[in-house]
């Protein structure tokens, strides 16, 4: 099923970006015509569009029980804004580091958002080996700092290195991702990450003391143990919707407690 194409119309996009999926409705991210566009993932069909206050969103996170969006900005006071269906902005989360540059903000403050039971926020800095976990009822803000993790230590070094001989003034944005993406199915946060080939963070949200560090093919198996979530790709600015078997997990690289 294709969804949108090129344009500024309704249901077409300038630069389509981040996207989530929530209930029967597909949120997509349109920078060029700075919206956000809804469909319904049953049969494609246009629903509305929602207004963004900033331009340059990294990611994005629903809440439907509750009418928000969440959103990953640079441009923002705070890193995460806290959006209503009308677009208006109602608070944000967070804080950025001493460094509060838009050259940091855009190049370092990305982070990976994930809605865990209309209730945390799961938020995954891209360039570091931090995961928080915001209590959207008390406003409780929790880290799990992984940089302890013998398989993630060869990407930090290269990071650093990398952004150690930057002049920011004098550089374009660079960003040199740890995380590349999170997602939630079940009770289990699933965070594909570079420097291990085809591997991801498995963590179990109700036992934050176990991690394991999978193996996973894009293959279409009758493998038991395969993880189904709904994901979006961009195609020469075109939409496939997929509800599929995405990874495919072939054995546990290690595990750590």
């Amino acid at each position: 099923m294709n969804i949108g194409r090129r344009g500024r119309g309704r249901g077409e996009f300038i630069g389509p970006g981040a996207s989530s999926i929530t209930g029967d409705t597909l949120f997509v991210i349109d920078e060029g015509n700075r919206r956000i566009n809804l469909f319904l993932t049953t049969n494609g069909n246009y629903l509305r569009s929602v207004r963004l206050p900033v331009r340059v969103i990294n990611r994005l996170a629903v809440d439907n029980k509750n009418k928000t969006i969440y959103i990953s900005t640079p441009l923002w006071e705070q890193p995460i804004a806290v959006l209503d269906y009308s677009g208006n902005i109602i608070e944000g989360i967070g804080e950025w580091r001493s460094d509060k540059s838009v050259w940091f903000r855009a190049s370092r403050g990305g982070r990976q958002l994930a809605l865990y039971h209309d209730r945390y926020l799961i938020i995954v800095l891209k360039t570091y080996p931090i995961i928080r976990f915001y209590d959207l009822i008390n406003g409780h803000m929790n880290e799990l700092n992984l940089e302890s993790l013998p398989v993630l230590k060869p990407r930090l070094n290269k990071i650093e290195d990398k952004y150690s001989n930057i002049e920011p003034e004098s550089s374009p944005y660079i960003t040199a991702t740890l995380f590349a993406d999170a997602f939630i199915s079940g009770d289990m946060l699933y965070i594909p990450f570079y420097g291990a080939e085809k591997s991801i963070l498995q963590l179990d949200l109700t036992n934050l003391n176990m991690i394991k560090i999978r193996k996973f093919d894009f293959a279409n198996t009758n493998n038991t143990e395969k993880l189904y979530f709904q994901s979006v790709s961009k195609i020469d600015e075109t939409f496939l919707v997929y509800k599929d078997i995405i990874y495919t997990f072939i054995n546990p690289l290690c595990e750590t407690q």
